[in-house]
């Protein structure tokens, strides 16, 4: 009996486990998937692996094999900062409409450091066309960093988070951080949050400051994806894993799936000043006209408790079944051992 018990309780477990396995199930339709379970390669059949870069885009790469170490789910491909190596994934965007989602652990930040870049100047640096995703330090006012928009296209063009906790990326702490482009407006989530949302590239206006059309063309036949690193700054300190590409706008609901959560587009998109000049970047206050704030969302804990209760009960439900119908069985057998004695 005690046996049979132990063996419910396994299979109570494995229940479990693979119940919320399907909640946090990527939607269908991505282009590329990148696991680094010990690999490099694209999930997808027929996609193209991963390569190794040097600590610049254009640096010549030294290493020969990528660390991995624990991840988010599995194994993390590990990147180590100065004198590292970044990855390159390669023509994986081919859509001007596309999203790029990953988990990330950030060991230290610096200002310019890229997380995510991407880029269509095909290792030319006097032209740049490109977008970036950095963790901006915060120096001191949370434990943690900023998330950062930062695109370029004659003119360089950021949008910070506010310094708030709510916000913040967390150090040596795992974050699922998914950017979603639709035409001329970029979105970027933080752990089933819409903390950044602007104008990002618009192919039909006059490319200058005052227009605030940054990154124009920034999909073409040379656009790359990387992480990491950049043509100029120091490498990215930390850990990469479960990177999906897909070449169209995922909804919020999709968005959802892949943060395991239900999330609400609370961003606003202010209007922006005409008089407002381009400073370097920096981590802006939360006067910044550049900031893209993000009301709170009472509801959201609310609903994600009582998802998670539902299927708890679920869970139960099947165990007592389970129980029973061994209690029973167990029964039958012992009486029916009783009557050929």
């Amino acid at each position: 009996m005690r046996k049979r018990f132990l063996a419910v309780a396994a299979a109570t477990v494995m229940t479990m486990s693979m119940a919320m396995t399907a909640m946090a199930a990527a939607p269908d339709g991505y282009d590329a998937y990148y696991s680094f379970d010990d690999t490099l390669d694209n999930g997808v059949s027929g996609g193209e692996a991963a390569t190794l870069t040097g600590s610049k885009i254009n640096d010549e790469v030294s290493a020969t094999e990528p660390t991995y170490v624990e991840g988010a789910s599995g194994k993390a491909i590990d990147l180590t900062g100065a004198g590292s190596y970044g990855v390159c994934l390669g023509k994986v965007i081919t859509g001007e409409a596309f999203t790029v989602s990953f988990k990330v652990k950030i060991h230290a930040a610096t200002d310019f450091t890229a997380v995510m870049f991407i880029e269509s100047m095909n290792g030319d640096t006097s032209s740049e066309n490109w977008l970036g995703m950095n963790a901006v330090n915060a120096g001191g006012t949370f434990d943690g960093t900023a998330p950062r928009l930062w695109s370029k296209y004659d003119a360089t063009y950021f949008m910070a988070t506010p310094q708030v906790e709510d916000t913040g990326i967390k150090l040596d702490t795992w974050h699922t951080v998914t950017y979603v482009q639709d035409g001329t407006t970029g979105t970027l989530y933080l752990d089933g949050q819409a903390i950044i949302k602007g104008n990002i590239q618009d192919a039909d206006k006059e490319v200058n400051t005052s227009t605030y059309t940054i990154a124009q063309n920034l999909v073409n036949e040379d656009t790359r994806l990387f992480f990491g690193v950049n043509y100029w700054d120091t490498p990215f300190n930390g850990s990469i894993d479960e990177v999906y590409v897909y070449n169209k706008a995922l909804t919020i609901e999709e968005v959802g799936q892949l943060h395991d959560t239900e999330i609400t587009d609370t961003t606003t998109t202010p209007e922006i000043p005409e008089d407002v000049t381009f400073a370097p970047p920096q981590l802006a206050d939360e006067n910044d006209p550049n900031i893209f704030a993000v009301e709170e969302d009472a509801g959201e804990d609310e609903a994600d408790n009582t998802m998670m209760i539902v299927i708890i009960a679920i869970v139960a439900v099947v165990v007592v079944v389970i129980i029973i119908a061994v209690v029973v069985a167990s029964k039958k057998k012992n009486a029916s051992s009783d009557d050929e004695e």
